[in-house]
């Protein structure tokens, strides 16, 4: 793929090389079931690979986790803020810039001004066979347009989190095998929301629906930090 920003219209479950397994079951969830979702896009792989490329970070974060200790939690956890403040002082290429500001301007005009947005991880190779990354990386809501460029570094940072790092050396995952794409969506003025599953996920032959929620944005759901409602 040679672009750095795909609108979710033009992202299908093939492309999850370019955009990661996240927003390519979002994409296929707005372009072939047709279910309403917030209108979006996504930073892709090669934008990631240009931001590291631009600022000559990849061997650098190879030297540090060579250099680590990854028996000692304490060096680990020295290494990972390192590497997230190298991260979140390099600048993003112009070009990258100004197509983030011209997708999101095109939210703007679908969403009206000033819209706020959700941008969340979704690295290549989160679904594969026998890895799991889910909740390692950093989803931020209502974020504006003046902080999107800070926001699409923060959740590339967080690739390097504690969590990230660890979870990668124990599985022997290499670093660069994990491009961190980006999806960006409309935030709904929620006055609910939640997670549901298709079938119950502690057993599969009952076919209930379960959904768990709570009143207002359903980060609380996916984070722990309330007892949501159940309904069955």
């Amino acid at each position: 793929g040679d672009s750095l920003v795909l609108p979710l219209e033009q992202v299908n479950r093939n492309m999850v090389d370019q955009v990661g397994g996240k927003m390519a079951n979002v994409a296929e969830i707005h372009n072939s079931i047709k279910a309403p979702t917030p209108p979006g896009f996504v930073i892709t792989a090669l934008a990631y690979d240009r931001f590291m490329g631009h600022n000559d970070l990849q061997p650098e974060i190879d030297r540090i986790i060579q250099t680590a200790d990854s028996e000692r939690l304490d060096d680990l956890y020295r290494l990972s803020a390192h590497i997230q403040r190298l991260i979140m002082t390099s600048g993003v290429p112009g070009d990258l810039e100004e197509e983030i500001f011209r997708a999101y301007e095109k939210i703007e005009v679908q969403m009206g001004t000033g819209v706020s947005v959700s941008l969340r991880s979704s690295a290549v190779g989160e679904d594969a066979l026998g890895a799991s990354f889910a909740g390692q990386f950093k989803s931020l809501l209502n974020v504006s347009h003046d902080d999107l460029i800070d926001s699409y570094k923060e959740i590339v940072a967080s690739k390097y989190g504690l969590q990230g790092i660890t979870y990668r050396l124990n599985r022997g995952i290499p670093d660069e095998d994990v491009a961190m794409c980006v999806g960006c969506m409309a935030m709904v003025n929620a006055v609910s929301g939640g997670v549901m599953y298709s079938c119950n996920p502690m057993n599969f032959r009952d076919r209930s629906i379960l959904i768990n929620s709570v009143w207002g944005l359903p980060k609380a759901v996916v984070d722990g930090s309330v007892d949501p409602d159940v309904f069955v």
